[in-house]
């Protein structure tokens, strides 16, 4: 339990600290949201989390797959009968497989290199944080039968497009457009980017450039 691996590679040392390893298999618990659940929005890292520990230290695991329990902060029971995907209980495992191990070097050598290439840069030069690292929530389409609705504070659209709902956003935005020509082309469609969410929780929101241009952009809600 809680034991601190590390691992030399060059000239960086690479340290991770697991919570429990159970018969070759990682766990590891996450006090978070439930949105952050509903939304699977750090799937990745958590895998990849998983695969540097095992990367740190094939022997004691050995399993290629690893646990993550949840733990949810504002969990409300009065949600799981209205939403059948809320988690039942203020709890929950779920399982994520782990990285090959030398597509997991891949990813820590590529890390190094861009901390040695970047580690001297001006914040301006350094590059943006991906759609994945903002955690994004997918975009809207939205069909507007009277488009001077759409410029009006407040204007309601007469149908919403989501990806929960046609399942991707190829499919929502093709959908938005079989509306429009069902309605023989009267109306508009306006593309409602996805919100950000992690610059909330980022260290480095203060001295973030990228942050600024996204709360201009209404893609960053500070409220």
């Amino acid at each position: 339990m809680e034991q601190r691996l590390a691992r030399k590679l060059g000239k960086w040392t690479i340290t991770g600290k697991f919570d429990f390893i159970g018969e070759g298999r990682v766990q590891d618990f996450k006090s978070t949201v439930v949105w952050t659940y509903l939304n699977q929005v750090n799937n990745n890292k958590y895998a990849l989390q998983g695969s540097i520990y095992r990367w740190l230290d094939p022997k004691k695991i050995t399993q290629d797959e690893m646990d993550i329990h949840f733990i949810f902060t504002d969990h409300q029971a009065s949600k799981v009968k209205m939403d059948p995907s809320y988690p039942a209980y203020p709890f929950k495992r779920q399982v994520f497989p782990l990285l090959p191990l030398a597509e997991t070097t891949k990813f820590i050598l590529d890390k190094t290199t861009g901390l040695e290439r970047y580690w001297s840069a001006d914040e301006e030069d350094i590059p943006p944080c991906n759609d994945e690292d903002l955690w994004r929530s997918d975009p809207v389409f939205k069909y507007y039968k009277n488009p001077d609705k759409a410029n009006q504070p407040g204007g309601r659209s007469t149908k919403n497009f989501t990806v929960d709902d046609f399942g991707s956003v190829v499919g929502a935005r093709q959908a938005a457009h079989l509306r429009l020509s069902e309605e023989k082309g009267v109306g508009i469609i306006v593309e409602k980017p996805g919100e950000v969410m992690a610059c909330k929780y980022c260290p480095a929101f203060p001295v973030c450039s990228q942050k600024d241009k996204l709360i201009a952009a209404g893609e960053l809600n500070m409220g």
